[in-house]
């Protein structure tokens, strides 16, 4: 185990919980963890040639039964309890509705300057690591050349920036009838965010977190919801 490289480390772990996943699912677990997406088929290729796994169509398999029955008492927390994965969606729901709606905000006010305002809002340190982060994504996928919102660059922000666009002196004016004042978002965000992060990187979160993560995701997607609707009635 400890021979593994970090890559393939990070996937053992959950595969040893899961028993098997997509390859979809192995470039994700790359990408919340922090690492080399591209690496996804040499983690594949290493996990089956120490034997561990095999490739099953586009599944990877743990097929090692008595390595894994003993690994699983020296492995990371990998195994996520019920509330946890209950949450994830939530969260992820959470994450993509808050971009759509900056998006259009950004778009309706400002139009084709609508990435320099968001350029503007997250400051031009924040804004460089969006950019390397949206290269690097490019880089590791050369040979898919039309990749969905591949440019759209709300998607390498974090969910903490996208609040920060939000409350952003100029913008704060397309959210704030969402919103008692800027402290509720402040506040939502401060209960969703950390267990986000930690999530993303596979850490274990107390389960009154949780909860509470749980509970500020619902109040957000149900004011998205609204808005939406509001959006559409004419």
């Amino acid at each position: 185990m400890n021979g593994l490289t970090r890559e393939a480390h990070a996937i053992h772990d959950v595969l040893l919980d899961r028993g098997s996943l997509t390859f979809a699912e192995i470039v994700e677990l790359l990408r919340r963890n922090g690492l080399a997406v591209h690496r996804c088929d040499r983690v594949v290729d290493e996990l089956q040639y120490v034997g561990l796994a095999r490739r099953e169509g586009d599944l990877l398999v743990s097929c090692n039964r008595v390595y894994s029955q003993v690994a699983r008492l020296y492995a990371g927390q990998a195994a996520s309890t019920e509330l946890e994965r209950s949450v994830w969606p939530l969260l992820e729901q959470t994450e993509v509705g808050l971009r759509k709606l900056v998006r259009l905000a950004f778009d309706s006010k400002w139009g084709t300057n609508a990435d320099q305002n968001i350029r503007s809002g997250l400051g031009e340190d924040a804004w460089s690591k969006v950019i390397e982060n949206r290269d690097k994504y490019a880089k590791s996928y050369p040979r898919s050349r039309q990749m969905v919102n591949s440019d759209e660059i709300l998607n390498f922000t974090y969910l903490g920036q996208l609040g920060q666009l939000m409350i952003w002196k100029k913008s704060w004016d397309l959210f704030k009838h969402l919103f008692r004042d800027k402290r509720e978002l402040e506040d939502m965000l401060r209960d969703i965010v950390p267990v986000r992060n930690d999530g993303a990187h596979f850490r274990s979160v107390p389960e009154h977190e949780l909860d509470r993560c749980r509970i500020r995701c619902v109040d957000l997607l149900t004011i998205l919801e609204r808005n939406q609707q509001a959006v559409k009635t004419p």
